[in-house]
């Protein structure tokens, strides 16, 4: 396996950039369990607590619970990655019926579509075995990828496997400052099969590859190794060797404090604003039903 080259942003500019890339990060996610199904803007205003005009139901949960996840990830970024920590963001993930069990470690047999492939059911000394191989990894890029290889092809849980996967990743590279883990929604198709593949072959090489070209954001600038190629016509070293300059002229923490004030004030106004909606929704919704039974 190929070395993945990183930059390791301080602690600070790390955190500023997750949360300007957010929006962005949610609705990728978001698109992996509902492809081409929700659009950027639909993102946003679910973010912010709004009720897209038709949206389902399933749809505004799905944005709402990986919103959930990432403000999780962002209050409790140093906490070590175990089986209650990966619990609990499945456990965010499929809150409000979108899991059956959730939270749960799977305890039963599963198939997965469109391949022969059969987990084994995952026992907690299995799952703990698996979590201490991936501590040893010493790249931080491949450390991360490991975490949702081994969630996402061992189906750890009934269901929400791939989203916990991406946050236990996202979860590991801004522990380590180092990136952020979101597949481009126009890479879906691509991403499906080199997934596949890993599941039939557990050859993981050929997947980490691609993720990491094409999904891994290095921070803080945010770009994956494609954008820096196609875009910036740099090489990784080339661009990492900037960042380092860049790093060490600017000065994130005078007004981190603030921002990040502002961030969770945001945060918590938006879930405000989605709870007083549904609650005016479901009061009209037994309005017209009394209505109907008069």
């Amino acid at each position: 396996m190929k070395k993945f080259e990183y930059y390791k942003a301080d602690s600070e500019s790390a955190i500023f950039a997750a949360k300007r890339l957010l929006i962005d990060s949610i609705w990728k996610q978001a698109n992996i369990e509902l492809p081409g199904a929700i659009t950027f803007p639909e993102t946003l205003e679910i973010f912010e607590g709004r009720i897209p005009e038709n949206s389902d139901v399933n749809k505004v949960l799905v944005v709402n619970n990986i919103k959930h996840a990432w403000q999780f990830l962002l209050e409790n970024r140093d906490y070590p990655i175990d089986h209650q920590l990966i619990s609990e963001y499945n456990k965010l993930l499929g809150s409000g019926g979108l899991v059956q069990n959730p939270g749960q470690f799977r305890r039963h047999n599963v198939a997965i579509s469109a391949t022969k492939y059969v987990p084994v059911i995952p026992t907690l000394d299995l799952i703990q075995d698996k979590l201490k191989a991936i501590e040893a990894i010493e790249n931080p890029i491949e450390k991360s990828l490991s975490y949702f290889a081994e969630i996402a092809r061992g189906q750890w849980f009934s269901d929400g496997n791939k989203r916990t996967a991406q946050m236990v990743a996202n979860h590991s590279l801004l522990q380590m400052s180092c990136g952020l883990f979101a597949v481009p929604v126009e890479e879906n198709t691509h991403f499906v099969t080199h997934l596949l593949n890993f599941y039939e072959s557990n050859d993981s090489e050929q997947l980490f590859d691609y993720l990491y070209d094409t999904s891994i954001r290095i921070l803080p600038g945010g770009f994956t190794p494609k954008m820096i190629r196609e875009e910036l016509n740099l090489t990784v070293p080339e661009f990492i060797q900037q960042e380092g300059k860049i790093a060490k002229e600017d000065n994130f923490s005078k007004s981190n404090q603030k921002e990040n004030n502002a961030f969770y004030q945001r945060m918590r106004e938006s879930d405000e604003a989605y709870f007083r909606q549904s609650q005016a929704a479901h009061s009209l919704d037994k309005e017209e039903h009394k209505r109907k039974s008069r």
